[in-house]
């Protein structure tokens, strides 16, 4: 594995793919939009209507630089609705992630922290949305390792990101599907306004989106939540004159919020494939993208964590939940493949981890906390100029108190979210390394063992827990490969 590189790399992903490939796009003219029929039939794979496909393939990137840390992105799409987004890069940012923020980063994902997300509503009614986040050193390598120490300078040291867009409204849309399809929303078709709302609208009924379905249970979640707080059951909620009306405003804002949101996400979805720009846009697009990877990432998070959970405080519950057994027994298999090609050189990683856990209840966090073992192993091949030099890392140890699995038992719940458990965990230790090509050379390094990516689904016959799933795990121009993951555990019988 390739060691943590310092600033040489921010400077390598900053420099190349934002700064020095930031100019202006020269190619169309202002009132000329062609369809990217590339792009269009990408996002048509995905369920998108053709004509609501070809709405977005057709939009035109106009970019600028007015300085070495920002870069202006103007989009407009057909109905003449636009978007600018403002990407500002502070390249020398420090920050220390509080033990909150550590201890909710999934480990082998990348690490994002101190986000904040903000909106208004400017005199002319349009839109103004800010982001900002800060990345650490180790979300800028090519596997993102999660430090687990607020004192380490990979936490300490990073990049800051701002993003501020500005929405303008469009004119009237003749697109059968697009209209359609926001009526049914419930927006306003005519003049179409924001392109925000557009996307909200989008955002909740194109079910071939990943986004659609996660906004989907969020929002059923949510009329279900203000049901409850407007027919409150609980004793102590309903001899509260001013609860209910209090807990409905919450969830109603909550829901405004959680739209908003999603409607970003949904925008930058649609926007960030490559081939969606334009053949002059398309290098300065990378850095834009990376921005929208790492907004992605921190928006979920966002949604679910702070909108939903505080929402979910809010709300004093109308059932009383069934008692969860006290432990689960079981096995987890992942095996990590990555290949990168260049013209000189070609690397074969593998990295393949068996674990055996048990997952004990812990009443206080209402969650599962995994117990166990794990054996990990990891192969780096490098073939250059006739050579090959392997690169070995091998451990063996425990996994105590450094997974989650968290399990739902009201069915209407289930139901709303789409799944009934959902689990994650990896350990920081110390493996042993030796490199075939250095005599004599055997040392301990730190790593991040990622023993179980994310998961979530339901529980088979006899409630066991059992599934597999596999996942691009490294992609780029030069690089492939799968993650596959298996897991299955169950409760032990009675003795």
């Amino acid at each position: 594995m390739k060691k943590l590189a310092g600033f040489s790399l921010l400077t390598l992903i900053i420099g190349s793919l934002l700064f020095n490939a930031c100019k202006k796009d020269t190619g169309g003219t202002a009132n000329d939009f062609p369809v990217n029929n590339t792009f269009a039939m990408e996002l048509m794979a995905k369920g998108i209507p053709a004509d609501v496909a070809q709405f977005f393939a057709a939009a035109k990137m106009e970019i600028s630089k007015p300085n070495d840390s920002t870069c202006i992105y103007l989009q407009t799409f057909p109905n003449k609705a636009t978007r600018e987004i403002t990407l500002t890069v502070n390249s020398s940012k420090q920050y220390t992630p509080t033990a909150a923020e550590i201890a909710n980063t999934i480990p082998g994902s990348s690490p994002v922290y101190n986000f904040k997300f903000s909106s208004s509503v400017q005199v002319d009614g349009t839109p103004r949305i800010k982001m900002s986040y800060f990345i650490p050193k180790s979300g800028l390598t090519k596997r993102n390792v999660v430090s687990q120490d607020a004192g380490n300078n990979l936490a300490n040291e990073g990049i800051g990101i701002t993003i501020t867009e500005y929405g303008k409204a469009g004119t009237d849309l003749a697109i059968g599907s697009l209209i359609d399809y926001a009526r049914e929303s419930g927006v306003n078709t005519g003049p179409l306004g924001s392109i925000y709302a557009l996307a909200s609208a989008l955002s909740s009924v194109t079910g071939a989106l990943d986004l659609s379905r996660q906004n989907g249970t969020w929002l059923a979640e949510l009329d279900a939540l203000e049901r409850c707080a407007a027919n409150p059951t609980n004793q102590i909620a309903m001899n509260d004159p001013n609860y209910s009306a209090a807990a409905v405003a919450r969830v109603q804002a909550a829901r405004s919020e959680l739209k908003e949101v999603g409607s970003v996400r949904f925008l930058n979805i649609m926007t960030e494939t490559g081939s969606g720009l334009t053949p002059a846009t398309a290098v300065a697009g990378v850095g834009l993208k990376q921005g929208f990877l790492w907004s992605e990432q921190t928006m979920n998070d966002y949604s679910e964590n702070t909108v939903m959970r505080e929402i979910r405080l809010g709300v004093v519950s109308c059932g009383d939940p069934v008692p969860l057994p006290a432990a689960f027994d079981g096995n987890i298999d992942v095996l990590w493949d990555c290949t990168t090609t260049t013209p000189t050189q070609v690397d074969h990683e593998v990295e393949h981890t068996v674990t055996s856990v048990k997952w004990v209840f812990d009443p206080s966090q209402m969650q599962y906390i995994s117990q166990g073992t794990l054996t990990y192993e990891y192969t780096l091949t490098q073939t250059s100029g006739g050579k090959t030099c392997t690169d070995k890392k091998t451990y063996t140890g425990s996994i105590a108190g450094s997974g989650r699995l968290q399990v739902y038992n009201d069915p209407a719940y289930i139901n709303i979210l789409g799944y009934e458990y959902i689990a994650g965990g990896g350990v920081n230790v110390d493996v042993n390394v030796s490199y075939s090509c250095v005599t004599g050379y055997a040392v301990k390094e730190p790593y991040t063992i990622r023993w179980l990516p994310p998961i979530k689904g339901f529980r088979g016959t006899g409630g066991s827990f059992d599934g597999e799933m596999t996942n691009p795990s490294c992609v780029g121009l030069s690089s492939s490969g799968t993650e596959k993951v298996k897991w299955s555990f169950s409760v032990p019988p009675a003795k």
